[in-house]
């Protein structure tokens, strides 16, 4: 087998790279071992109609992540092929066989021929990350198949029946039973084809290739964003998550003790572990009970560990240690030890690690940096009893603290115990490791979670983030990782609700406040009107009105990156009025922008209903794009945030609310402004009067001289309070506008309203 092999090879090497181009290399690896069955899983850092595909997260986890899993489930061994630093990145620390490629989207098997010359298989499959949706099973049957010789090459495709012209006849079949012919339709879900076919006919479909029906969701794939939408709400029902392959078993860490004198054998259970820790001398290797492996190393550098032997200290097994960590208490000592003995897999512990464990002995180091490193693995100590009985009386550790930080490892389940006494009993059994399925693929050093800084109005914390789970530093809250992206962080708390969090900047979030409020009721949802009002502060000052009413708070500009979940709160309420006939949503100045990107959207799916605008004051064009913007009057606290990477992006697409009325999707709707003015502020004017063509009714007010331009420009908010009867009137005008649509552009009501 070994020597058929090694010919397969060979020849499939010629046959490959007889299709590159001269100036093709292929890595140091090529044909480093024979796969007997391969996954190629393309995952390309680039795409146009939906970015950043391959890595959104569905249900918290990588999309490319769903296709490695599956493979591994149905007995194939997974390589990930792309050119994405980020995706590469996570396939090191997930132990993922991974290819850098040379994109070309011309055709599938340019990226196909870049991996086969790097990998010898006897057959290989497809499984493109864009189609997470598969039947268990599916594959390996389409293996044994292809094994026991009825197929070369197959495919996932969805049976249609024939009803049409088709060759110049008329096909007509009511029932599925009665169709004389049928399309399969390749769905993109599984190919797979044996490599000498392949490198025969240079493509993996021919007129001899077998399809495999496929029905609904996994004949589903991702090319757009709409498609991305339906897909990613789908994942959230039970009746589909069964068809996404889960992440397999939980990764075991054992941290290793430096006890010497065990008494029973260990061995098989720490060399089964994903990876082994172990501490300074190592001093059990030589007991050959505490296995062979060394994955990690924490070394405290200090006087009295030089002072032993390089035998003693292991130097030569050290050496070879993938990671190795110091103390960060003896950075001279370290870095003198490691340039010294040429070592170069050497790091301190990371600042996390060492901020809180900084008066703690070596042990309970290794203990809360393997919590950092693996936060969703589950950690074995083996060792001695009194772990968690550390003797009091040093001047340089705190016992009481240490003791009972390890006890709550211990009662939480985090670290599980194996400790033997002086009598050699143990007091945890090791359980049974199990089997593996990652096949030939090595696992590639596990690298630190990714670590960032969440500030909570009720507190503020690091936390720590590993694939779809994370966890606070110093409360050791845990949640699962609905939505992490450039502009949000989405977390489903264990203990409580979700919450969500914005991008401030690189590793910093913040708390996403945000409260949805409605009068509607049994008694008012057959009313005709329907006020909206989405705001910025404490409390709405149009609430009190006599009609029914929902309220959107935010904190300042945030509302721009919760206009999804506004409109999902917004869209319930109006199907709560089965006789709504208007609305009339109200923004005073930031808040003018969600309003009218809110009623662009209901008006689209309500075009029955009569929708208008009421702007107090229509801020000015925030995009820096227009001739009326003016840097000088921008307020700082304004210029900051329009130059924050989320609301840039936001202020760039809905920033000028001249371009959101030019679109076709603000057709039909009936705009209505106020504005406050005097000599020494006239913005709201100049802004008001950019879009008088599309101004159904304008109230001014020319306010006195003495009056403070901060308070010429909140006017509408003093107006509610002072005058509500007014205000009132007006809202009652618009409306009978809005139903009319009946108005005069030209028309400007003048209040003379005293300071």
């Amino acid at each position: 087998m070994g020597e058929a092999a090694d010919i397969n090879t060979r020849g499939a090497r010629r046959t490959a790279f007889a299709d590159f181009p001269a100036e093709f290399e292929p890595p140091d690896h090529t044909l480093a071992s024979f796969v007997r069955k391969l996954a190629i899983i393309p995952a390309k850092k680039h795409s146009v109609r939906c970015p950043n595909k391959n890595r959104r997260l569905l249900n918290g986890r990588p999309l490319f992540l769903y296709s490695v899993s599956y493979a591994l489930q149905e007995g194939f061994v997974p390589v990930v092929s792309t050119d994405s630093e980020e995706i590469m990145e996570r396939c090191r620390r997930e132990g993922i066989q991974c290819f850098r490629e040379t994109v070309d989207d011309r055709r599938m098997e340019n990226c196909i021929r870049q991996v086969l010359a790097c990998f010898s298989c006897q057959m290989f499959a497809v499984l493109q990350p864009t189609s997470p949706f598969r039947r268990p099973g599916l594959l390996r049957q389409m293996a044994e198949d292809m094994e026991k010789g009825k197929i070369q090459s197959a495919y996932t495709a969805r049976k249609t029946k024939m009803i049409g012209h088709m060759e110049g006849h008329f096909y007509l079949a009511h029932r599925e039973q009665d169709a004389k012919k049928f399309f399969y339709f390749f769905d993109g879900n599984i190919n797979v084809v044996t490599r000498k076919k392949f490198l025969e006919s240079g493509t993996m479909f021919d007129d001899g290739s077998c399809p495999y029906p496929n029905d609904f969701p996994c004949c589903l794939q991702i090319d757009t964003e709409e498609e991305w939408k339906v897909l990613s709400r789908l994942g959230e029902f039970k009746d589909c998550q069964c068809f996404l392959a889960s992440e397999g078993h939980k990764k075991r860490i054992c941290i290793v003790s430096n006890k010497r004198d065990l008494k029973r054998n260990y061995s098989s259970f720490v060399d089964s572990c994903d990876k082994v820790m172990r501490i300074s001398k190592m001093d059990n290797l030589n007991s050959g009970l505490a296995g062979k492996r060394t994955d990690i190393v924490l070394v405290s550098c200090f006087a009295g560990y030089l002072a032993f032997s390089p035998e003693e200290r292991h130097m030569e097994i050290l050496r070879g240690v993938p990671e190795i960590y110091f103390n960060n208490e003896e950075l001279g000592y370290s870095n003198e030890f490691a340039c010294r003995e040429g070592l170069e897999n050497w790091k301190f512990m990371p600042g996390e690690v060492h901020r809180s464990t900084g008066n703690f002995t070596t042990l309970s180091k290794a203990l809360c940096l393997a919590d950092y490193l693996f936060p969703e693995a589950q950690l074995y100590y083996l060792g001695d009893t009194d772990m968690n009985l550390r003797a009091a009386g040093s001047s340089k550790h705190h016992a009481p603290t240490e003791n009972a930080y390890m006890q709550s490892l211990i009662d939480s389940g985090r670290v599980i115990p194996i400790l033997e006494d002086a009598a050699g009993e143990f007091h945890y059994s090791a359980p049974a490791p199990p089997v593996s399925s990652q096949g030939n693929v090595p696992a590639p050093d596990l690298l630190p979670v990714d670590t960032i800084l969440i500030s909570h109005p009720q507190w503020t914390d690091q936390f720590q983030m590993n694939e779809k789970r994370g966890r606070r530093l110093h409360r050791n809250d845990h949640a699962t990782i609905l939505q992490h992206d450039e502009n949000k962080l989405v977390l489903k708390w264990d203990n409580w609700g979700t919450e969500e969090f914005l991008r401030m900047e690189e590793g910093k979030y913040r708390y996403l406040d945000y409260h949805y409020s409605s009068t509607i009721n049994e008694v008012n949802k057959y009313a005709r009107e329907l006020l909206i009002n989405p705001y910025d502060g404490y409390n709405s000052v149009f609430r009190h009105s006599s009609r029914p009413f929902i309220g959107m708070r935010y904190h300042q500009w945030e509302g721009l990156l919760l206009l999804e979940r506004m409109y999902r709160d917004v869209e319930k309420g109006v199907r709560k009025m089965p006789r709504l006939q208007s609305v009339l949503l109200m923004g005073i100045c930031k808040d003018a922008f969600a309003a009218l990107i809110l009623a662009q959207r209901l008006k689209k799916y309500f075009p029955h209903l009569h929708i208008g605008v009421w702007g107090c004051p229509w801020p000015v064009d925030l995009s820096g794009q227009s001739p009326v913007y003016r840097g000088i009057r921008v307020s700082p606290s304004h210029e900051q945030i329009r130059k924050k990477r989320p609301f840039k992006n936001l202020l760039e697409r809905y920033g000028d609310p001249l371009k959101l009325l030019q679109q076709p999707e603000s057709s039909g709707l009936c705009l209505f402004a106020f504005y406050s003015t005097s000599q020494h502020w006239t913005l709201d004017e100049e802004a008001t009067n950019r879009l008088a063509p599309y101004l159904l009714k304008t109230y001014a007010h020319q306010a006195g001289s003495k009056e403070h331009h901060t308070v010429v420009h909140g006017k509408i908010v003093h107006l509610v309070k002072e005058k509500p009867a007014l205000v009132q009137s007006w809202i009652e005008e618009m409306f009978r506008m809005m139903e009319t649509e009946s108005g005069n552009y030209e028309e400007v009501r003048n209040l003379c309203i005293s300071a």
